[in-house]
């Protein structure tokens, strides 16, 4: 056996993989046994079976109070009323942990706003978890939590068990006063709560409100913020450096669009006039507006108005008006300059024309992950981003598969990372066939151009690979192995004739999924490799890439 791994790296794997796993491998040898057991008690989970168990005199042997010693917090879901006369003494055994989880659902009565917290003094992180159909109003739940004065990590989210009770529970700004009064430590905010709507007759009071000072993470939903929303956060939270909006559960239609975009510069004014405007903000999770009708580029002109440098952004499409690249630019125009890490999904939206040809300079950014259905050129995105490093591309839908053909002309010659994964046509893997080019320094025309095919397999230079299912070291996994001559004889005949070899096979695709299993992972064996010929291939023609990865599997110049 190889030499011992150091304790901190076992440690570390430990916290990384399934809990049920770690058991299994706190099995393995002696050397094991400390870190993954460290790792599955760290963070137990309590329901009400565990809590009688952990309670009863006569089980002193309980395999919670032996590993007591390794529990730093506690996993609570679904504990009844009847219940609760054991939870004084679940907070005697366990005073001393620093984290909570708890989950309650309208399987059982609710308990949430009857529990006494007071005793855990040394909890700095909270999660919750709360079914809303109780509807018990935010603030009594609050003053519940408020002897929890030591929270810097706080997570308020509420579900419903009905499909069709969207409401949510109500967040005002009084509330959220009342929230900041009592965790004045709080750090970290993340909550699911209706932001309820907010005058604008209250801005003046908002200006004489202390700062939530040491808040530094807020997640709210993409439900209805709003200018006096934002204008609130940004007296409150002057160090904030992420906001994230989320999409929640309501649909759009759940939600009243107050916004009137007459009001839009009025809007922008008001911001405007703030002596600042979340001056330490770094990274932001945004949409192109609120369901509300609240455009979120009234928020990235303000972050330009008071100099902010954005530096990682998540944005999201969420309109679908043929105007939609037009207001998308607006969005992202004005935070474009300074972003060095950004993921755009442009989602279902699709336009005849390329949508690079309208894409905002990003001087600074060196990580992009796009994610569209319309056509674009890699080449002009690379001519706006010339620092771009990693280049994470994921491709939704396009007329390429009649053809079973995707070609993928680029000069990477600034890129490390090229990364391909995870092709679907109707919901089915294509492409576990690719070819792969090198083009180096030759003057070929490398025009990117992703749904506009040609014949490309005659090309001389091309090395061809397949990725397979490999069960060799006992566990399904994929992995990439290169064509001979002859197998790639194989390939070429078979797309002459591609649309009729391809129906032919889909004919017969109900015998072939009796006669072989289809792996979980949807790839075949190497054997059976002729079975992705009708899934299509995609042709990758490169200048430069340091790494080159298909499918999660890293493609190395020796292959």
């Amino acid at each position: 056996m190889s030499a011992p791994l150091p304790y901190e790296i076992l440690s570390y794997i430990a916290k990384c993989i399934d809990r049920n796993t770690q058991l299994t491998c706190a099995l393995v040898c002696r050397h094991w046994t400390e870190p993954f057991l460290n790792a599955y008690w760290n963070f137990p989970l309590i329901n009400g079976t565990a809590l009688k168990s952990l309670c009863k005199k006569t089980n002193r042997n309980n395999v919670h109070l032996r590993n007591l010693h390794r529990t730093r917090g506690l996993n609570i879901y679904d504990l009844t009323e009847k219940d609760m006369k054991n939870f004084p003494k679940l907070q005697q055994i366990y005073q001393n942990i620093t984290r909570i989880k708890y989950t309650e659902s309208t399987r059982f009565e609710p308990i949430l706003s009857t529990i006494d917290w007071a005793p855990w003094k040394t909890v700095i992180h909270l999660e919750i978890d709360y079914d809303y159909t109780w509807t018990d109003p935010v603030e009594d739940i609050l003053f519940k939590l408020s002897a929890m004065h030591s929270l810097v990590h706080l997570i308020f989210d509420t579900s419903s068990a009905h499909m069709d009770d969207l409401k949510g529970l109500h967040l005002s700004w009084g509330d959220m006063e009342q929230l900041h009064g009592h965790f004045p430590r709080l750090e970290y905010l993340e909550t699911n709560c209706l932001l309820t709507p907010m005058s604008y007759r209250v801005l003046e009071r908002v200006l004489e409100l202390p700062p939530a000072s040491n808040i530094k993470h807020v997640r709210f939903d993409n439900d209805a913020v709003s200018t006096p929303w934002m204008f609130y956060f940004a007296c409150k939270y002057p160090n904030l450096e992420t906001m994230r909006f989320v999409e929640g559960d309501r649909e759009p239609e759940d939600v009243e669009r107050d916004f009137q975009s007459k009001y839009y510069q009025g809007d922008l004014l008001i911001l405007s006039t703030l002596d600042r405007f979340f001056p330490c903000l770094k990274t932001a999770h945004i949409f192109t507006e609120s369901w509300n009708g609240w455009p979120f580029s009234l928020f990235t002109k303000s972050l330009k108005h008071f100099g902010v440098k954005l530096e990682f952004l998540v944005y999201n499409l969420n309109i679908y008006s043929a105007d939609w690249l037009a207001l998308s630019n607006e969005c992202l125009e004005h935070v474009a300059s300074s972003i060095r890490i950004m993921y755009i999904k442009w989602g279902e939206n699709m336009i005849d024309k390329r949508i690079t040809d309208d894409f905002v300079s990003c001087p600074s950014l060196i990580e992009l992950h796009l994610y569209t259905r319309s056509q674009f050129e890699i080449d002009v995105i690379l001519d706006k981003c010339p620092e771009l490093r990693i280049f994470d591309i994921d491709i939704d839908g396009g007329d390429w598969f009649e053809n079973g053909q995707l070609q993928l002309d680029m000069p990477f010659s600034q890129l490390s990372i090229l990364t391909l994964a995870e092709f679907y046509h109707h919901y089915k893997r294509t492409f576990n066939l690719f070819a792969f080019e090198q083009t180096g320094d030759s003057s070929t025309d490398t025009s990117a151009n992703l749904l506009e095919q040609t014949d490309q397999l005659q090309l001389p230079h091309l090395k061809w690979y397949h990725v397979c299912l490999d069960r060799s070291s006992g566990k399904e996994k994929p992995a990439i192995w290169e064509l001979g001559s002859q197998d790639i004889d194989s390939v070429k005949k078979y797309h002459e004739n591609y649309f009729e070899n391809k129906q032919h096979d889909i004919i017969q695709e109900e015998e072939q999924e009796k006669a072989k299993k289809t792996s979980d992972t949807r790839l075949v064996p190497r054997s059976d490799w002729k079975r992705d010929l009708r899934c299509g291939i995609i042709i990758v023609r490169v200048k430069s890439v340091e790494y080159f990865i298909f499918e999660g599997v890293p493609v190395t110049h020796d292959h």
